[in-house]
């Protein structure tokens, strides 16, 4: 789960709109209600949802999740709305995630828009504030080069269980049997533990209260390069998104750009 951000032209915008008519026409007619399953299925097949083209790599970074018409933040930590604004040293100090200053709700503040709900057409009025936002994207590009990369992780008990009674023996007993099953690969969690495939230098260990105020201790580390550099290639990707944006408002008079999750 999480944010998706898409581009649209207006041609796969109107096969969109036309697909959801037809749907809302068989369905609150009766008409879907009364058909067999044969029937529906051959609506379906005589219907189909229309292609959105998403293939459109990034041009420097053609490997990435994030490309010229879609964006991605996860809900995870790792997801770039947690992860960019703790790296800046921006997280809680100007906003409430995810709005905090360098994550995507931030770039495009300058659009001036409310997206739950909103049909996201970008005409060519939109094309100033869609260069601000482009230059937003490249300073927090900028920014996350100079930064100090901290992160913080925070290990909690299941607020659902029994509050754990694990010693210091026992919890190395729990991983060592757990390593004899599996070799460690990324970073991943189980019913007992989060394990750090890879490894991390952990550089303080705060108690305090995790997500529902239960009790936690926050592990301070700081990201690795090959993850790092990814944030870094998300926020130029984000500046060829805007500049895909235009180049649509510039070609049709208007795009489609969808925030949904």
């Amino acid at each position: 789960m999480g944010l998706d951000i898409s581009l649209y032209t207006n041609a796969e915008r109107e096969a969109s709109k036309a697909h959801e008519a037809a749907w809302d026409d068989v369905y609150d007619s009766g008409r879907w209600a009364a058909m067999t399953k044969a029937q529906q299925d051959e609506w379906r097949a005589a219907n189909p949802y229309p292609d959105r083209d998403r293939d459109h790599p990034s041009e420097r970074y053609p490997d990435h999740l994030f490309n010229r018409r879609y964006l991605r933040s996860s809900y995870n930590g790792g997801g770039f709305n947690h992860a960019v604004p703790e790296m800046l040293g921006t997280s809680g100090a100007n906003a409430e995630y995810p709005n905090e200053r360098g994550s995507l709700y931030w770039i495009f503040e300058p659009i001036g828009r409310e997206w739950d709900g909103d049909e996201g057409i970008l005409t060519r009025d939109d094309i100033p504030k869609l260069l601000e936002s482009k230059a937003r994207a490249e300073l927090i590009a900028e920014e996350l080069r100079k930064a100090d990369r901290l992160r913080v992780f925070t290990a909690s008990p299941n607020m659902f269980s029994a509050p754990p009674e694990t010693s210091d023996n026992d919890a190395l007993r729990m991983y060592r049997e757990h390593v004899a099953e599996r070799e460690p690969e990324g970073w991943y969690s189980s019913r007992d533990m989060d394990v750090f495939g890879g490894g991390i230098t952990i550089l303080a260990a705060i108690p305090g209260k995790a997500t529902f105020n239960i009790p936690g201790v926050h592990l301070i580390y700081r990201a690795a390069d090959e993850g790092f550099e990814s944030y870094v290639q998300s926020a130029e990707i984000v500046a060829e998104f805007c500049e895909e944006a235009i180049a649509l408002i510039s070609v049709d008079g208007s795009c489609e750009m969808s925030w949904s999750g």
